[in-house]
């Protein structure tokens, strides 16, 4: 498999005894869904048994992150996203593996009757956002545009379309691949506001494992991240 090579090299010489001696817990960073499809595929078309390895998908929980999940010793990998550049910023010991999504999917949805089409639309609006990366996202594009992010009033999200279709806010971070669609389907029409427009572009959907002996599922040494986080670009 070309993509297993090629995480071979770019994550290094790393054992793979420890992935070979137990279940790999793969922690997905939200609820099943086709996001996820290049994992799914590789358990059920037997690409981890070929490389010996009996990996365990378990869907993203809302009371704790992937990452989190990872340093806690929950889970060997933890599919993610940009976010954990800042956790590593911030000293934690997480490596990340690949970036499976070239582009960040993340948007800033809002009402089209709400006539918010630029960034400096948001100045005074009523925000959700949620997420590392979302934030980072929102104020990264504020700040290119010379726009304080003081002057949005930021809120936390409540994971339901129903308080920017009910005009409770204003706007709310989305993913691109999904709420404008339930939006749609409620009859309301969407508007988003894309940071790649505006020169912020992050890559999305990152596989990463722990750096650190401690932090390892059962104490064991970190597991190679090249067989089970290549699967997720496998088609």
């Amino acid at each position: 498999m070309t993509a297993v090579l090629a995480a071979v090299l770019m994550c290094g010489a790393v054992s793979l005894q420890a992935a070979t001696d137990d279940t790999l817990v793969l922690r997905l960073k939200w609820w099943h869904q086709f996001q996820f499809a290049g994992f799914y595929a590789a358990q059920a078309k037997g690409y981890y048994a070929e490389e010996g390895l009996n990996v365990r998908i378990e869907q993203g929980r809302s009371s704790i992150s992937s990452m989190d999940a990872v340093l806690a010793g929950d889970a060997h990998f933890g599919i993610n996203d940009s976010s954990v550049v800042l956790r590593r910023l911030k000293g934690q010991p997480l490596v990340a593996c690949a970036a499976i999504l070239q582009h960040a999917p993340d948007v800033i949805m809002s009402r089209a009757d709400r006539n918010i089409r630029t960034p400096a639309d948001l100045v005074n609006a009523r925000v959700m956002l949620v997420g590392e990366q979302g934030r980072a996202l929102m104020i990264a594009m504020l700040l290119r545009e010379g726009i304080p992010h003081g002057s949005v009033e930021i809120v936390p999200h409540t994971w339901s379309i129903d308080d920017l279709v009910e005009k409770r806010v204003d706007a709310m971070t989305a993913y691109a691949t999904e709420e404008p669609i339930q939006m749609g389907m409620r009859g309301v029409t969407p508007a988003l506001l894309r940071s790649i427009d505006y020169g912020v572009d992050f890559m999305a959907t990152r596989c990463s494992r722990p750096n650190t002996r401690s932090s390892a599922t059962r104490n064991a040494p970190p597991p190679s991240c090249a067989p089970v986080c290549a699967a997720g670009t496998t088609p």
